[in-house]
């Protein structure tokens, strides 16, 4: 629980959870799944009030979202979920192809047989959940399949950072241009022994 001040509390893992972190991961989540749509206004004291923590508290986790381009930052304003232009997602989605190229030839043949079934399997439950419609499932399972893959990547700092970025910002895009099967033929890649 978040007490009046703004202080957390601990995770199962023992990880320290503050105000801003909530607001952070809640409105996250929300840009992700599309339930906040491009242009979305966000409003700094309806926030501070839905979440009962301070207007600090929300301008942090404000400023970190905007930090990691999943939300807009408005000189005297406020803050907006982006409208990305076509040109913006195009960037997006090839920048997002030539890292994700370079992670599976990185992994390719370094992988456990246990780590590279929980890689098919995620990569696999995403398409089904993307042909099904699920769109905010399947966004989650790549985000859970990027994060193992990122984890994988302990000698690469610099990469496993990226690789974590890239598809956060292209998650804002909007659906990859090349449909549900796309991510399940290069995450297939890894796999080459």
């Amino acid at each position: 629980m978040i007490d009046e001040a703004g202080h957390g509390h601990q995770d199962a893992a023992g990880v320290q959870i503050t105000g801003a972190d909530r607001v952070y991961e809640a409105i996250y989540q929300a840009v992700l799944e599309r339930r906040l749509s491009p242009g979305e206004r966000l409003r700094e004291q309806e926030l501070a009030e839905q979440f009962n923590v301070s207007r600090t508290l929300v301008r942090q986790a404000l400023q970190r979202l905007a930090q990691e381009q999943v939300i807009e930052l408005l000189h005297n304003r406020g803050a907006r979920v982006p409208i990305p232009s076509l040109e913006d997602a195009g960037s997006v989605f090839d920048a997002r192809r030539v890292v994700e190229c370079e992670v599976a030839r990185q992994l390719a043949g370094r992988l456990s047989d246990e780590q590279l079934q929980t890689l098919q399997t995620l990569a696999t439950s995403e398409a089904q959940a993307d042909r099904q419609g699920e769109h905010a499932l399947a966004i989650r399972l790549s985000g859970e399949f990027h994060q193992a893959m990122a984890q994988r990547l302990a000698a690469h700092h610099l990469l496993a950072h990226v690789a974590l970025q890239t598809p956060r910002r292209a998650s804002v895009c909007g659906p990859s241009p090349c449909g549900p099967d796309c991510s399940l033929a290069k995450k297939s890649r890894i796999g080459g022994r």
